[in-house]
């Protein structure tokens, strides 16, 4: 497997982020770094990428989710490796309080998004070192499951596979917007 830093992207690889994007997309070009921003910021996101040398090749979002089954319990912010302890709960005032608690034992949901190596990078393990740590950061941060789709032209399921998802027990679908 191929020699990469794997690390959480922030801000100062926006412009290499959008190279990527750029490449995963056949919808509107991406132009603007600073839309960059809301996404790393966006509580519970992640976008991990790989780097060989300085250059991005490389990455995956991971959003970790609240839920309503599995005993109805929350979730917990993890980001840059630090659980946020303080969630935002609804007053009987219907106003909002800050609630303050220990969740970094809680579960999550994860789901993947986004996940592109260079076309120039493929093969060379670039893809399934940023797979690895998705998987590692979901599991670490409690996820009982992480889902992903994927486009049925980009011919990525053996990849997925590979990685350890299965189809079985659940079926993707998509409503887009007219």
């Amino acid at each position: 497997m191929t020699d990469a830093v794997v690390r959480m992207l922030d801000r100062a690889d926006a412009a290499q982020a959008l190279t990527l994007y750029n490449e995963l997309t056949v919808g509107p070009k991406a132009s603007d770094p600073a839309a960059f921003g809301p996404v790393i910021d966006h509580p519970g996101t992640q976008v991990l990428g790989a780097f060989a040398g300085d250059r991005l090749v490389a990455m995956a979002t991971l959003h970790l989710l609240p839920n309503v089954v599995w005993n109805a319990r929350p979730y917990a912010l993890k980001r840059f490796g630090i659980y946020l302890n303080h969630l935002f709960a609804a007053s009987p005032f219907g106003r909002t309080r800050k609630v303050t608690r220990d969740v970094s034992s809680l579960s999550r949901n994860a789901v993947v998004e986004n996940v592109v190596t260079l076309a120039t990078c493929q093969g060379k393990g670039f893809g399934r070192r940023v797979m690895a740590a998705v998987i590692d950061t979901a599991w670490a941060a409690n996820a009982y499951k992480i889902m992903l789709m994927t486009g049925v032209a980009r011919d990525a399921v053996g990849f997925f596979e590979a990685c350890g998802f299965s189809a079985e027990g659940k079926t993707a679908m998509v409503l887009r917007r007219p």
